[in-house]
């Protein structure tokens, strides 16, 4: 599958921000964070400062610790050619996580942001909602419980624009109690559904819904569980 890479930074400077229960990395190093929002059977080859580096699973984390400096991340073909990189600056103690998703039907994009190291109240469960796609009109996000109108009380973010904001706490998270979920993006102009997609949560797990294009050109939520 031939894609070309669209990358977008957000934060190259990161600072932390944390939970009361999360420790610092220290000695130097920062933690370095992906987010695996293609779909199953998708893949990208990427390399971390010319070390490959292996995504985690579709609709999964991985975290490691890098040295605190400078970084260049890179997407390349099975055979070597550069499909697009992203160069960033780790300080010393911070935090990022970075979300590779389809942003259109043969593009892929690296969204880097802050990683807040977000812990959900004991037996609850946290959402948040990344924008991941191109050549989409500004969407309204909502979430609710299957089965329950789409009123005011769903509202989550608007307007839902592409990209994770440059405050290290923004999107935020939702805390909501385990159950099933639709997570909705409709037309700002128009109130009109573009894109639903269900999930699943249980109690003390984390999770981002991220919005991606499909291999047609259609819209999802990929749902990646962080914790």
């Amino acid at each position: 599958m031939n894609l070309r890479i669209s990358t977008l930074l957000v934060v190259t400077a990161l600072a932390a921000a944390c939970s009361s229960t999360a420790s610092l990395p220290d000695g130097g190093e920062a933690q370095f964070g992906l987010l695996n929002a293609l779909a199953a059977g998708e893949t990208a080859t990427l390399s971390l400062d010319g070390t490959a580096l292996a995504l985690p699973a579709s609709g999964a984390r991985s975290t490691k610790a890098i040295p605190a400096g400078a970084h260049r991340l890179e997407a390349r073909t099975s055979t070597g050619s550069l499909l697009g990189a992203l160069d960033f600056t780790a300080s010393e103690g911070s935090r990022s996580v970075t979300v590779v998703a389809r942003s259109g039907p043969d593009a892929l994009a690296l969204l880097m942001t802050a990683d807040t190291a977000s812990v959900p109240p004991l037996g609850g469960s946290k959402i948040r909602v990344i924008h991941a796609a191109d050549g989409v009109e500004p969407l309204k996000a909502w979430l609710r419980l299957a089965g329950t109108p789409m009123d005011s009380g769903a509202g989550f973010l608007s307007p839902f624009l592409r990209g994770a904001g440059s405050n290290p706490e923004f999107p935020g998270y939702a805390v909501r109690p385990p159950g099933s979920y639709l997570v909705t993006g409709t037309s700002l102009a128009t109130g009109e559904t573009l894109v639903e997609n269900a999930v699943q949560l249980a109690a003390n797990e984390v999770w981002s819904a991220i919005l991606t294009r499909t291999t047609t050109g259609g819209l999802e939520f990929q749902m990646v569980r962080e914790k």
